[in-house]
């Protein structure tokens, strides 16, 4: 890829997303800028999804539900991944197009990008929100990070920032409880 030479991992989050997970892993083998490797991290499901993650060739780590939070299951996946950059997928997360990967990774070319999020256009806002972004930095107001910043079901972040700053794993969330 051209200006950008840095290899991608692939962590998805899961849990019961056995009618996605095919479309989505298919989604992944067909990328021009192919992932390093696939972490798959799963939340106890009890479908048929681990079958799905290892019948493609992602690595299969297990999260107890007791104890998950989104935090700690992109930790964990993270903290197993060999590439420079993470890009993270919820398992109901299906990424479009060939380009999708190569599409994610753009920002980073530059070195003072920390993490991306990979948005999706429900609306006509979001679609101008998408097209002309907001830089987040160390000055923007937290409750705009949290509404506008990465998030786990899709976003980008370089391993190093990640390594320095991982998720906070006492954030509760209502998905991924039943």
């Amino acid at each position: 890829m051209e200006g950008i030479s840095l290899s991608v991992s692939v962590i998805i989050r899961n849990k019961n997303e056995a009618a996605y997970l095919p479309h989505v892993f298919q989604a992944l083998n067909i990328q021009e800028k192919p992932a390093l490797e696939i972490i798959f991290v799963d939340n106890e499901s009890t479908d048929n999804s681990v079958d799905i993650a290892r019948k493609y060739g992602a690595k299969i780590l297990t999260l107890e539900k007791n104890s998950f939070t989104y935090g700690k299951a992109l930790n964990m996946g993270i903290s197993q991944a060999k590439g420079d950059l993470c890009l993270i997928l919820s398992g109901h997360s299906l990424p479009m197009g060939h380009n999708f990967i190569r599409e994610c990774i753009k920002p980073f070319a530059n070195a003072k990008i920390a993490a991306a999020r990979n948005t999706y256009a429900g609306k006509e806002a979001d679609i101008f929100n998408w097209l002309y972004p907001e830089i987040l930095d160390s000055t923007t107001d937290f409750n705009k990070i949290i509404k506008k910043g990465p998030l786990g079901s899709g976003c980008v972040i370089r391993r190093s920032v990640w390594e320095q700053h991982p998720f906070n794993e006492t954030v509760k969330s209502a998905e991924d409880k039943i």
